[in-house]
């Protein structure tokens, strides 16, 4: 071999290894080698959510581990002074109350967002505007399995459009009389009735929310307590019942106003957690702070954005919102 052609080797031989080191060095230093084939790492899925890298996901990431492990996730969402719940898990999706018709493009938005198209069941507590506002939206846009509605006529202007949806439909319960279990198949509903309600019909004012259906859902060992908008004719009745009530949250009545049973109500359920579905210019009522503080419960409010309830069965946690 001459002299020249020895002098091209060599001069491959460099070129190739000046090639692999640096292909070597991107790849170090990219990151990429760590992650499996398919896969992107945390910046890139933060920035494809539309969540900000380094941001604070721990509200979301804690929901999408339950419903994924088969756990349950409530969302109480951020729809003003108002309610309404979202309840997914591995065996079924539910909603209780469907907040104001102000908050139709909010509750739609989430829903399609978290890809459900259908509801197992509904719980309309009482027939205020700030309850079943939207119903007759989500009624018409997605398909509702039970429908559960309380036993009373009322002269709200919602009242009669809602009634009109549910005319014919299959599926309506109205609930009254005794309480209403509700199997499904990882989580059960015991719904609770007004048990005398023509004792609440001397407060007129107060009728609507003294008509509330509460709802007891148990989930494995946790249980959690929808309380409507009662308030204290109402919450003497359920504790004069001695219906066990206990719970580890509590979806506190009326967007936090003050009843004068409220001290009661928490005693009875022994709560560890308490929502309360309101908006920053309707804050809690400060005698019921101070109540839910000397109970050592932690609160969380839905003000500052919608509070997510996740568990497993045996531990609760509470995350979102504003605390206090």
């Amino acid at each position: 071999m001459n002299k020249r052609s020895k002098l091209s080797i060599i001069v491959i031989v460099l070129l190739g290894l000046l090639v692999a080191g640096s292909v070597f060095f991107v790849v170090k230093h990219s990151g990429l080698h760590n992650l499996p084939q398919g896969t992107t790492n945390n910046s890139d899925q933060s920035a494809a959510q539309g969540v900000p890298p380094g941001a604070d996901q721990s509200a979301d990431q804690s929901a999408a581990q339950s419903t994924a492990g088969g756990g349950l996730t409530i969302y109480n969402l951020d729809v003003g002074k108002a309610d309404c719940a979202v309840i997914i898990s591995e065996g079924s999706t539910g909603i209780i109350d469907a907040a104001t018709p102000e908050a139709c493009d909010t509750i739609d938005h989430f829903l399609v967002n978290k890809n459900i198209s259908s509801f197992d069941y509904m719980i309309l507590t009482h027939y205020d505007r700030d309850h079943i506002g939207s119903a007759v939206d989500i009624l018409e846009k997605y398909d509702v399995g039970s429908i559960y509605i309380p036993d009373y006529v009322s002269a709200k202007e919602y009242y009669a459009p809602l009634m009109k949806a549910l005319d014919g439909r299959d599926g309506v319960t109205t609930v009254s009389g005794d309480p209403l279990d509700v199997t499904l198949p990882d989580l059960s509903l015991r719904i609770l009735p007004a048990t005398d309600p023509e004792a609440l019909k001397a407060d007129e004012k107060d009728y609507d929310n003294n008509m509330s259906l509460i709802c007891l859902m148990t989930y494995g060992d946790s249980r959690f307590l929808f309380t409507g908008d009662i308030e204290h004719d109402r919450i003497a009745q359920i504790l004069n019942d001695g219906e066990d009530i206990s719970a580890d949250w509590i979806k506190i009545p009326h967007h936090g106003s003050y009843e004068k049973k409220i001290k009661k109500l928490l005693k009875a359920t022994g709560a560890q957690y308490a929502v309360i579905s309101t908006s920053t210019d309707n804050p809690p009522d400060e005698k019921l702070m101070s109540a839910i503080d000397k109970k050592g419960i932690d609160v969380f409010s839905t003000a500052d954005g919608d509070v997510v309830t996740t568990s497993d069965g045996k531990t609760v946690v509470v995350s979102g919102g504003r605390t206090f």
